[in-house]
């Protein structure tokens, strides 16, 4: 019944999906079908949301003191009307990416306009204690998360910067517009207001990005036989292109040239970085399509790959026959084949995001997220015996979704799992479950890291560095492990040296 769903699922395969034989690219998608990306609306709302507060409506702009922005009342209203339909989509479970892209593009639309319109007060005199408060806000916005450089290159382009200057003579204006009261002088108002306007303008005019090279600019990122490079860029955003070593066959192993791998491309897209939270987020827009022999494949785009995959249906509908297809699509949750086709196009193109973080010595070190859990958890106590390497090792899993992989009775490698609905059933009756070690040989990634100080050859990397983030990524990534429960002689297929 299920060979429709675990055909599908093996056969598009891209560089970026875990086949749990050790030398996949963990996708780090999880198990949410609808695969939409709302991460830039969310941020347009923000924005919007902010500029919005800093500006009045107005008739005319006389009863808006100089240094603070009017528009119209319905250009005022326009433009929260635009945020409320944005924050409607955002908030909707069952948007598509589609309506996402819309509502994003109605609200820069409207943002554009908003922002095109608004134009200075025309008070110049008579401040108020009120308007001189409203003023000193504003000033702290636009100071909010800038720092001081003497030309920007050692600030992230995440961050503003401007001159120390700049900052002193604003954080002096500050200072003397705080101390007005009320009992203060209309002289003493004016002057600490229009002070205090002209250092804000000409603070929000001398604002930069940083030019700082971001911190994945260049980076390469090894695991196992499977590696990506990251484009030069000294912006938040770039092009990657992930590579897996040529593998000739069972008999001849891996191509090498000068004793290195031989890479061939296997997905190519852009990268988009959060040097805030430390993660980096991969779109692609290429994958690999392998035709049912592990060591070649075809490159292909969008839009070859929903072709390619369009054609598979009919042969899987000739050998189960009708009755057997249209259940084999039920059980996998869909009511058309058109339906199934568009969820694996928008898995294998959808952004990825995951962590990163380095070695002392500069290896790229990238972390995914486990498949959430949507199954029941049948693992939970159990102790399942190892049926390939190290035959007669032990699984052991917890009901708080750790587990640990012993051998002769002493623990090697302990961890997380998840099982989700994506973990269809597999030949033989062995199911999947995911693990994601979290140690190995009782070492986190970065001590297990450290740990192989002792190599003193690159074997068939580029150095010793890339050799040991490549065995060390393989180990600390997102996997999968066949199990069978057989009622006491529960087995296990885990792919771990």
């Amino acid at each position: 019944m299920l060979a429709f769903a675990l055909v599908l699922t093996a056969c598009p395969t891209s560089l970026g999906s875990n086949t749990g034989d050790g030398n996949g690219i963990d996708d780090g998608n999880g198990d949410d079908k609808t695969a939409v990306n709302k991460s830039s609306l969310e941020s347009a709302i923000t924005a919007a949301e902010t500029e919005k507060a800093l500006v009045t409506a107005s008739v005319d702009g006389t009863d808006v003191a100089g240094g603070k922005d009017w528009v119209t009342q319905e250009v005022m209203d326009a433009f929260t009307a635009a945020i409320a339909a944005a924050k409607a989509v955002k908030d909707n479970t069952a948007a598509t990416q589609a309506e996402v892209d819309a509502a994003l593009s109605a609200l820069n639309a409207a943002r554009t306009t908003f922002m095109d319109t608004k134009a200075p007060g025309n008070k110049t005199s008579n401040f108020t204690v009120a308007e001189l408060t409203e003023l000193l806000t504003a000033a702290s916005s636009v100071k909010a998360g800038v720092v001081s450089s003497v030309d920007g290159s050692d600030v992230s382009p995440s961050v503003q910067w401007v001159p120390a200057a700049t900052l002193a003579a604003l954080n002096t204006a500050i200072t003397a517009a705080e101390a007005i009261t009320e009992a203060s002088s209309q002289t003493d108002r004016d002057t600490a207001y229009t002070a205090l306007n002209a250092e804000k303008n000409n603070f929000n005019t001398a604002k930069k990005p940083g030019t700082k090279a971001v911190a994945l600019s260049g980076k390469i990122y090894f695991e196992y036989q499977s590696k990506i490079v990251f484009s030069v860029t000294s912006t938040l955003s770039g092009t990657y292109t992930a590579s897996q070593a040529l593998y000739q066959n069972d008999n001849d192993g891996y191509v090498l040239t000068n004793g290195k791998y031989t890479y061939k491309e296997g997905e190519t897209g852009t990268y988009e970085v959060n040097e805030g939270n430390l993660t980096v987020t991969l779109i692609p827009t290429k994958v690999r399509w392998t035709d049912g022999n592990s060591w070649t494949w075809t490159v292909v785009n969008e839009a070859e790959y929903r072709a390619r995959t369009q054609d598979m249906p009919d042969g899987y509908r000739d050998e189960m026959g009708q009755t057997n297809f249209n259940e084999a699509l039920a059980a996998m949750g869909f009511s058309s084949v058109s339906q199934c086709i568009d969820y694996w196009v928008s898995e294998e193109f959808a952004g990825r995001s995951m962590s990163y973080s380095f070695s002392n010595d500069g290896a790229l070190f990238l972390d995914g997220s486990l498949p959430s859990n949507t199954l029941p958890n049948e693992l939970s106590g159990k102790t399942l015996t190892r049926i390939n390497y190290y035959s007669g090792g032990t699984v052991e899993f917890t009901g708080g979704y750790t587990y640990t992989i012993k051998r002769d009775g002493s623990p090697i490698e302990s961890g997380t799992y998840s099982l989700s609905s994506d973990d269809e059933s597999s030949d033989g009756g062995f199911k999947l479950v995911n693990l994601k070690a979290q140690t190995r040989e009782g070492m986190n990634r970065t001590a297990y890291y450290a740990s192989l100080s002792s190599y003193n050859s690159a074997e068939y990397y580029e150095n010793i560095i890339a050799r040991k983030a490549a065995e060390t990524n393989g180990i600390f990534t997102v996997y999968q492990a066949e199990y069978k429960l057989n009622g006491g002689t529960d087995e296990i297929y885990v792919w771990r040296h």
